[in-house]
């Protein structure tokens, strides 16, 4: 974070700009990660699912914090009690395709 702010005061970004670059920077190194576990990684060890479906956007706000529950629950049942284990990571994504696909 240090260097992208430093990088964002020599642009002249704004703190929103600078915000987003961050979080984008963020994602982009977890999908980088993930890209080089899934190459190494059996298909048995993992669950992965995708979806795509028409939403009311009216609903995101909910959604979000329907997917926030989710996440820390599940977090919360899998870590329950844990004596030994793996580490996995939890992604759930909501991203709107369509408007973005054809650029």
């Amino acid at each position: 974070m240090r260097t992208i702010r430093m990088f964002g005061e020599r642009l002249n970004l704004t703190p929103d700009e600078l915000h987003r670059f961050g979080e984008i920077s963020r994602e982009k190194k977890m999908k980088r990660k993930l890209e080089r576990l899934l190459e190494k990684m059996p298909s048995e060890e993992r669950e992965h699912s995708t979806i795509t479906i028409n939403v009311d956007e009216a609903r995101l706000d909910e959604a979000k914090e329907k997917i926030k529950g989710f996440r820390r629950e599940l977090a919360q049942f899998l870590d329950n009690g844990v004596i030994q284990g793996k580490t996995y990571q939890i992604s759930v994504s909501l991203i709107p395709v369509a408007s973005y696909a054809a650029e």
